[in-house]
């Protein structure tokens, strides 16, 4: 199961009006009231005075994959993800456990996530790597 995506149109009657834009506070007020019962994300938006156009996404939880080759068996990756609704983080990986067809544990990954929604640590099967961030946000090299 991939990430469902959809996209949706607003579109005004009174195509003269400027109800979309003049209250923009509103309409973000309006969209985070449903992000504290449905997290999703926005990928890209336009509003426009006579309509709104948007595109968003809902994180998969679970990834089956299939496979008709014996020396590569069925797998389900299960991801939680670390959510912060006021500042709109939903769609960050926080854990990983991939399960093979037998029940036992392929491979894990565990993220420690910071305020801002960066990956400070990762451990993966073992693995540490820590990052640093500059002020702009970018991974320190």
């Amino acid at each position: 199961m991939g990430r469902e995506e959809h996209s949706f149109t607003v579109s005004l009657t009174e195509r003269r009006s400027d109800v979309l834009v003049r209250p923009i506070d509103g309409l973000r007020a309006a969209m985070r009231a449903v992000k504290d019962t449905q997290p999703f994300a926005i990928l890209a938006m336009v509003v426009l005075p006579e309509d709104l156009r948007a595109i968003e996404f809902r994180n998969a939880r679970c990834i089956i994959e299939r496979s008709n080759l014996s020396e590569h068996p069925d797998k389900v990756t299960e991801i939680t993800y670390y959510v912060d609704k006021v500042k709109w983080i939903v769609q960050q990986a926080e854990d990983e456990t991939v399960v093979g067809a037998d029940g036992e544990t392929v491979s894990h990954v565990d993220r420690t996530i910071d305020d801002h929604g960066k990956v400070v640590t990762e451990d993966n099967n073992g693995v540490v790597t820590t990052y640093s961030y500059t002020e702009n946000g970018a991974v320190r090299h």
